[in-house]
């Protein structure tokens, strides 16, 4: 049952790639989550990026003109299983980790620990889904 549900989190480097350890880890403590929350996942996309790539998102469907982290997108309807895409960009982890002296894992971690949870919640409060 896990093996299947592992898929429903993915993990995708779109013009950066890195090592990443323990993704499954990942999946299952974010699929632990919403399981917790008591919702239902049909798909969530991380997608690790660069600063341009993800600057033109911004710009695209925001209307923004700034660098930042992270960037969600919703596109599953109220009280329906949770599609959604988060795009990561890998240039900010390794800039921030560089301005504040900490390793590149230990930024990585920082934000990964806040994805993990706050995305998750994200998603369930702006699709304002109700139990």
């Amino acid at each position: 049952m896990a093996k299947v549900a592992v898929k429903n989190i993915r993990f995708i480097y779109l013009d950066q790639s890195f090592f990443f350890p323990d993704r499954k880890e990942l999946k299952l403590f974010l699929l632990q989550l919403f399981r917790t929350e008591r919702y239902k996942v049909n798909k969530v996309t991380y997608n690790f990026c660069s600063d341009e790539y993800l600057a033109q998102l911004n710009e695209e469907h925001l209307n923004h003109n700034t660098l930042t982290y992270i960037i969600t997108f919703q596109y599953s309807g109220n009280k329906e299983p949770i599609l959604s895409e988060i795009f990561i960009s890998i240039d900010r982890v390794k800039e921030n980790a560089r301005l504040y002296n900490c390793s590149f894992w230990l930024n990585y971690t920082k934000l990964c620990f806040t994805v993990r949870y706050t995305s998750a919640v994200m998603v369930i409060k702006r699709n304002k889904r109700y139990r």
